[in-house]
């Protein structure tokens, strides 16, 4: 019997910095396109570290690969405690 396997090469690390709490990542059901929430830490400074601000959005039209119209829903500090991952 022959044994034959088909690998998949898998994504590497991404530049997603969401350190204080998970991101999350749907699909958008009318245009099958992946919508991400995060605490972007990306270019953070050292006053917003182990916060869970800023609170951004963004969306992926390639399954992931790259990510635009990135916004923050919210930066402030004082809230960030209120921010968590949706389920």
């Amino acid at each position: 019997m022959r044994y034959t396997s088909t690998w998949t090469p898998t994504p590497g690390p991404s530049n997603i910095i969401s350190p204080v709490s998970p991101a999350s990542i749907e699909r958008i059901p009318k245009t099958g396109d992946l919508i991400l929430v995060w605490n972007n830490h990306q270019g953070i400074d050292d006053a917003r570290r182990g916060k869970r601000t800023p609170f951004s959005v963004a969306i992926s039209r390639d399954e992931g690969k790259t990510w635009e119209k990135i916004r923050t829903l919210e930066d402030d500090p004082k809230m960030s405690r209120w921010f968590h991952a949706p389920y």
